[in-house]
């Protein structure tokens, strides 16, 4: 009976992510050209003018406006095989407003207002190469996340903001492409 009752609620969970809609958006940037390493704890981003951004901005996502459902997976890509010690924080914001702009390459220091802002994160570790060979260019790493992170924005909004920590030291090249993806599942 154990046995029946195990599979008849697999069958529930399975018809319910088959009902479910899923909701897709990226985000992709160069990264600055130099060569500059990161740090553990640094900021990974775009922008190296104070105030400028390095919130990635995943605008129309959420389906319902502020309690629209769960980020059910991400994906990191970035378009080099060095990986040596690339790990990162994703930070998942409901707002941008009062949130400190930190340039690429800055120490991620967290305040209590953007505290109150953060709804989740993900730690991503490590990256795996994609492909094989002299002609590997890629490395990346999608997961489907075991405990989904509910999505919590301002009223009406549909946006989701998000922010990369690297969390060890880190040498990608010049001007390289980063791409974060994220996956929503509806409530």
């Amino acid at each position: 009976m154990k046995r029946i009752a195990s599979i008849t609620m697999l069958l529930l969970v399975l018809s319910t992510i088959a009902l479910s809609q899923v909701w897709w958006n990226r985000v992709e940037f160069r990264r600055v050209p130099n060569l500059t390493a990161y740090s553990a704890g640094d900021v990974v981003g775009p922008d190296t003018v104070a105030g400028t951004g390095n919130l990635l901005c995943f605008s129309g996502i959420v389906p319902n406006g502020s309690y629209g459902g769960v980020i059910a997976g991400l994906k990191l890509t970035v378009d080099t095989a060095n990986v040596t010690n690339a790990s990162f924080k994703i930070y998942f914001y409901s707002d941008s407003a009062g949130n400190k702009r930190p340039l690429d390459n800055a120490a991620f220091v967290r305040t209590m207002k953007e505290d109150s802002l953060i709804f989740g994160s993900v730690t991503l570790n490590p990256l795996n190469v994609t492909g094989t060979g002299s002609g590997t260019t890629t490395a990346e790493i999608d997961t489907a996340l075991a405990a989904p992170i509910p999505v919590r924005t301002v009223a009406g909004s549909r946006t989701i903001y998000a922010r990369i920590v690297a969390l060890a030291a880190w040498a990608p090249p010049r001007a390289q492409r980063i791409r974060l993806e994220l996956y929503l599942k509806a409530n």
